[in-house]
């Protein structure tokens, strides 16, 4: 296989390119718009008001019109957003003091109105670290055991966060040189598994599998407990 397109000609790179195409507005630029429009909405309706109170009043029509003009131009906010730049500016700096960066001022607002915040960003909310906690094993299966099966589904040279929390369940790593990979598959997100094809030193071919429950009892042909749902 040979490699025919690469950086934003990928298709990665094309799908990061249509993700920063979208131009989402914030709520605080929906409010100040919001505002903005009300303003000039009142302005309007005043400036019928008195274009035809001074008319019926017998003024000059050029008059009406020019005082028509300083009206419809005062009632434009010209300096709103220049004050909620510096408000959040100066929320910004208080957030920094707290060891806070904020990389756009307008998600200081947004921050301000969330009631719920889901992240799953290892290192963000947590330590950066994952370990192995104690396993929940079905009845007639050895914890070794699922953790060697587990080590061998696992890619040891040059593994990810997830397989290197999972090799260290095994700390006799000389266990492991009686077994021999044949074929490693690698996570797939439709599979949702990795599979090794392993080989002992007697010869005996077996493969081993992790990944979520619902498609390990699957392969075998086994409904899951409730417990395990």
């Amino acid at each position: 296989p040979g490699m025919t397109k690469t950086g934003i000609n990928s298709f990665l790179g094309k799908s990061a390119a249509l993700v920063a195409s979208v131009q989402n507005s914030g709520h605080l630029q929906k409010v100040l718009f919001g505002i903005a429009i009300t303003m000039v909405a009142i302005a309007l309706a005043l400036i019928a008001i008195i274009i035809g109170v001074s008319l019926s009043r017998g003024a000059k029509f050029v008059d009406v019109l020019q005082l028509a003009i300083v009206v419809l131009v005062a009632s434009i906010p010209i300096a709103m957003p220049v004050v909620a730049t510096s408000t959040m500016a100066v929320g910004s700096r208080k957030m920094a003091r707290a060891n806070a960066i904020v990389s756009r001022l307008a998600a200081i607002e947004e921050m301000a109105g969330m009631n719920v915040l889901c992240s799953d960003k290892t290192g963000t909310l947590t330590k950066n670290l994952l370990t192995v906690e104690e396993p929940y094993c079905l009845p007639g299966v050895d914890p070794q055991d699922m953790y060697l099966a587990a080590v061998l589904a696992s890619k040891r040279e040059h593994a990810d966060a997830i397989d290197t929390a999972i090799c260290k369940t095994i700390p006799n790593k000389s266990i492991l040189e009686a077994f021999t990979t044949e074929k490693f598959l690698p996570f797939d997100p439709v599979g949702k598994k990795t599979e090794a094809h392993i080989r002992d030193r007697q010869g005996a071919f077996f493969k081993v599998s992790k990944g979520a429950p619902q498609v390990l009892f699957n392969i075998e042909g086994q409904e899951m407990p409730e417990e395990v749902q």
